[in-house]
């Protein structure tokens, strides 16, 4: 009786543990998506905070003037839409981006309307021309915006916790309504002015 219970045990119980607990990989025809349930540990090593449907990989687009992320995609992972060459992008339900995730996309546009968190280089070498970082954001990695070298004006609603300087040019004009974003300006010789 002990063994019966034994091999039932390592044959069903261990197996459904572990397939628990791991990510699931799904294909559609234009990505590669990740899930992860609530607590797992995300790429870069965090938690997930609630059940993650993320995009790990593009793998074909028919349009690359301009991409609607899907609604259920919450996380970009690291590269997912590197070297893509897309001209606008929205994310409607998109809540971190993470490093890399958009390097060298000529993006000329980008919605952040529910993003929180930007990682390192996220945006690195596009051809940004305008900006706006909404009060959702609540993180911005180092070099986030660096090699945009068409933008010129930035908004920032609310007070990120930014990491070093996210921008390569000191003449880019920083809009701003917190004491903050001020000395962050100050710190890295960017132009502020306050909107209010």
């Amino acid at each position: 009786m002990k063994k019966t219970i034994i091999i039932i045990f390592l044959i069903f119980i261990i197996p459904i543990a572990l397939f628990s607990t791991m990510a699931y990989q799904k294909t559609h025809d234009k990505y590669i998506y990740t899930d992860y349930e609530q607590g797992q540990v995300l790429p870069g090593g965090y938690l997930a905070p609630y059940d993650v449907h993320a995009i790990q990989k593009v793998k074909r687009i028919a349009n690359k003037k301009e991409i609607i992320v899907p609604n259920d995609v919450n996380i970009i992972l690291s590269e997912a839409f590197a070297c893509l060459k897309i001209e606008k992008i929205s994310m409607n339900n998109t809540k971190i981006i993470y490093p890399e995730a958009f390097k060298e996309c000529d993006l000329l546009y980008l919605d952040l309307s529910n993003v929180e968190y930007i990682g390192r280089l996220a945006f690195w070498n596009n051809k940004l021309k305008e900006l706006t970082i909404p009060e959702t954001v609540k993180y911005i990695g180092e070099g986030a915006f660096i090699s945009n070298s068409d933008l010129k004006e930035v908004y920032i609603f609310g007070n990120p916790l930014i990491e070093g300087p996210i921008f390569d040019k000191h003449e880019i004009i920083i809009y701003g309504n917190d004491d903050i974003i001020k000395e962050y300006c100050s710190k890295y010789n960017y132009i502020y002015i306050n909107y209010e």
